[in-house]
C-alpha cells in the first residue's frame, strides 16, 4: 500500500491557526488602557504618539484539510480603523456640559433626601416652638434627630431650611432668642469653617443662592470672610 505524503501546513501557519492574535488598540495620553487579547500588547512605556495605533490580527481560518493557504498574506486587519480622539481640554469641557445637560451639576450630587428634610423641619419646629425649659426636655430627642443628617453637607442643611417658607419664618424665631440663636449658631458655624478650609464651600456658592432664591453677589462676601452670624441674617431677612 503507497504511504500518503505528510501534509502538515508550515509551522507558522498553524502558529496563526493555533494562537491567534487579537486587536489590540492603546492610547497612552489620555490614559487608555490596552484592548488587548490573552497575548502581550503595547508595552505602557510606548513613547509613540497618541494616535490610536493598529495591530494586525490574522483572523483567516484556514480548511480542515489544510489545502488552502491563508487568504490574507499581507497580514491585514479587518478594518481599517480611524478614529478621532479629543484632546483632555475638549474632552473635559465636553463631560462638564453632559453633566450640567443631564443636571449632574456637583451640587446637585450633594445628598438631601425627603427623609433628611423631614428631619430637619422637625429639629427647626422643635427650636422654634418651644422655650427653653421644654427644649431641655427634648434635648436627648433633638441630638437623635441631629444624629441622623450628621451626613449632610451645611449648606444643603441650608438649603432644606431656606427653601421652605414655613422654616424660614421659624429661624426668624429661633434669632429672635439669644439662647437659641447661640445653640444653633455652634452647631453650624464649626461645619461651614471646616468646608470652606478644605476647599468644599466656595465651589457651591452660585448654586445655593439659586436654590435658596438670594443673589449670590449678595451672599458672596460672607463666604469669603466666613461671617456665618451674617450669612444667616441675610437669609432670614433677605
Amino acid at each position: 500500500m503507497q504511504d500518503v505524503p505528510n501534509k502538515s501546513p508550515p509551522q507558522e501557519i498553524i502558529q496563526s491557526v493555533v494562537e491567534p492574535k487579537s486587536l489590540d488598540i492603546y492610547r497612552e495620553p489620555l490614559g487608555f488602557g490596552g484592548l488587548e487579547g490573552h497575548q502581550s500588547g503595547p508595552s505602557l512605556n510606548d513613547p509613540s504618539s497618541g494616535i490610536l495605533k493598529k495591530y494586525p490580527a490574522p483572523h483567516d481560518r484556514l480548511n480542515l484539510d489544510h489545502s488552502e493557504t491563508p487568504r490574507n498574506p499581507q497580514n491585514l486587519t479587518v478594518h481599517d480603523i480611524a478614529i478621532e480622539v479629543p484632546e483632555p481640554e475638549a474632552l473635559d469641557e465636553v463631560a462638564k456640559n453632559n453633566l450640567v445637560k443631564k443636571g449632574k451639576d456637583p451640587y446637585d450630587k450633594l445628598v438631601l433626601s425627603e427623609e433628611d428634610k423631614d428631619y430637619v423641619y422637625e429639629i427647626i419646629t422643635i427650636l422654634a416652638d418651644n422655650g427653653k425649659l421644654s427644649l431641655l426636655f427634648k434635648q436627648n430627642h433633638l441630638r437623635d434627630l441631629g444624629s441622623q443628617i450628621d451626613h449632610l453637607h451645611p449648606l444643603k442643611f441650608l438649603s432644606a431650611i431656606f427653601s421652605n417658607p414655613n422654616l424660614k419664618t421659624r429661624m426668624g424665631k429661633i434669632f429672635e432668642d439669644y439662647f437659641k440663636r447661640n445653640g444653633f449658631m455652634d452647631e453650624i458655624s464649626p461645619s461651614l469653617t471646616s468646608k470652606s478650609e478644605s476647599g468644599e464651600l466656595n465651589q457651591y456658592i452660585e448654586k445655593f443662592a439659586e436654590e435658596v432664591k438670594v443673589p449670590v453677589e449678595k451672599i458672596r462676601p460672607y463666604f469669603e470672610e466666613q461671617d456665618w452670624n451674617g450669612l444667616i441674617d441675610f437669609l432670614i431677612n433677605g
